[in-house]
């Protein structure tokens, strides 16, 4: 299961680096291009890559570029309902309790995020 950022983010931020590329070209400045071919690639890695996944027992978050950012085993989570808001926490290995992934959020689609939450909570009731 994949979670990836909402996708008006990735295409605003995508539209924004040609447009401002596409002036950048016609005004012939060519040291104005590393700033919005920046934001091409970043929008175009946002839209192909997910930012969190969900596999082998394991709530995995991504950077853009596909890098593994840190990993959380099914043990360490905990999902919570009570705060109005689904909450999925997952414990630190000095104890410490972080909050991970919340639905609705405002990064991640929210059908994806709650379909991801939905499906740690029937693991770790049944798996």
């Amino acid at each position: 299961m994949k979670l990836y950022i909402k996708k008006w983010i990735s295409w605003s931020v995508l539209t924004a680096g040609v447009l401002i590329l596409a002036v950048v070209l016609i005004s012939g400045n060519p040291v104005s291009l590393i700033g919005p071919i920046i934001m091409v690639v970043y929008g175009i890695l946002t839209l192909v890559n997910p930012m969190v996944r969900y596999q082998n027992n394991q709530l995995e978050f991504y950077n853009p570029l596909g890098m593994r950012l840190k990993t959380w085993p099914l043990e360490s989570l905990t999902v919570d309902d009570s705060t109005g808001k689904t909450i999925i926490f997952g414990e630190k290995k000095n104890g410490k309790v972080k909050k991970i992934l919340a639905a609705p959020n405002h990064t991640y689609d929210n059908e994806q995020s709650q379909a991801l939450i939905d499906h740690v909570r029937a693991e770790k009731a049944f798996g």
